[in-house]
């Protein structure tokens, strides 16, 4: 909606396709600038959507001269969108927010007890599916720079098809907040004086959280009056909440639920963790440090290119005992120390990943002439 707004800005009628699950609310849709039209596409359409046919009569019916997949992926693709845009007369570009998976190598299979070896006709699908995704695509634009190398390197993206733009938050909105501290606080419940270890996930596999409970409890061994307090929710929230009781964590853990308005949520921590196992450019990483959380998180190719300087944050290995040992320290360092931290990096995020600059350099490729 930002990105659409900018064009507006710029005289340029924007219609966002909202695929499947509702993102933006009839509220929403209701105070949507003039120049912008939110359009409900529902899914599941295994026919529709299983005919490039389907695409082609969709942007015709909106008269769209460029169309952008503003989250694209690597794990979830539609093959007939790829052949739709190939056959385009409207322009199509992609924002890449995960890092792309290691290619598959060919192993062909064997049957009947390995006497007959398999073709490996699933390879060529992958293979296929692949180049769709490559050649459909006039520009892609990735949201850090292991991503854009991967593209490059793994997958072999043309470099100028591929534009790196980092993420970036309104710096505005996320801020040190005492008083939404406190009401946060109280929402969770958390003793007068407490010390609070939160994050703010969805909690699906990749995000690692069972790594972050079982550092937490390291942590809490030796620190009586630290709290662990998670925001979100997801598939894994039942394992991961039996995983916290096993570990005799249930009267030291909150789980806040998922929430609308996360920059209510960061002031109430102490120290913000991520232990995901892979991320693009985190969103949570830079909301937390814009509000001046002091941050632990755990080594991952997007984490790794915002916390290069420990006078920002702190980037451990991606081991259970180093996160616990650095939260104890974090925990242990003064309160000035920590005031000094997360003013760096309220101010880092200020200078390398502010939303406004972000959002000028999406709709600087977007209004580019084809390359």
């Amino acid at each position: 909606m930002t990105v659409a707004r900018a064009l507006e800005a710029q005289g340029r009628r924007s219609i966002i396709l909202q695929l499947g699950h509702e993102i933006y609310s009839a509220p929403e849709r209701a105070v949507a600038s003039p120049g912008v039209q939110v359009v409900p596409v529902p899914l599941p359409m295994p026919l529709r959507e299983s005919r490039p046919g389907f695409w082609r009569d969709l942007f015709r019916r909106h008269d769209l001269d460029t169309v952008v997949l503003v989250k694209g992926s690597f794990t979830v693709r539609w093959p007939s969108l790829d052949v739709a845009m190939l056959l385009r007369s409207s322009r199509y570009l992609r924002i890449e927010h995960a890092t792309p998976p290691p290619r598959r190598a060919w192993k062909p299979g064997r049957h009947l007890g390995g006497m007959v070896p398999g073709l490996g006709l699933w390879y060529v699908r992958h293979t296929a599916d692949l180049w769709l995704h490559r050649a459909a695509s006039e520009r892609v634009i990735a949201v850090s720079r292991s991503i854009g190398q991967s593209l490059v390197d793994d997958y072999h993206y043309r470099p100028s098809r591929v534009t790196i733009i980092q993420n970036g938050v309104d710096s505005s909105r996320f801020v040190a907040d005492a008083d939404a501290a406190a009401r946060a606080r109280a929402r969770w419940t958390i003793p007068a004086g407490a010390y609070v270890v939160g994050t703010v996930a969805r909690l699906a596999p990749q995000k690692r959280l069972d790594r972050l409970l079982e550092a937490f409890k390291l942590l809490a061994r030796d620190a009586p009056n630290a709290f662990l307090v998670v925001v979100g929710a997801g598939p894994e929230e039942e394992a991961l909440r039996g995983q916290a009781d096993r570990l005799g964590l249930s009267g030291r853990c909150r789980w806040a639920g998922a929430s609308s308005v996360p920059s209510l949520e960061y002031p109430g921590f102490d120290c913000f963790v991520m232990t995901s196992e892979v991320e693009g450019l985190p969103y949570a990483l830079l909301e937390a440090m814009a509000c001046e959380r002091m941050v632990v998180a755990m080594e991952a190719p997007g984490v790794s290119e915002v916390l290069t300087d420990a006078g920002t944050g702190r980037l451990v290995a991606a081991d259970v005992g180093a996160c616990a040992s650095a939260l104890s320290e974090v925990m242990a360092a003064a309160p000035e120390l920590r005031a000094e931290v997360g003013a760096r990096a309220r101010r880092y995020v200020q200078e390398h990943h502010e939303a406004r600059r972000q959002i000028e350099a999406v709709c600087a490729v977007v209004l580019a002439p084809e390359v």
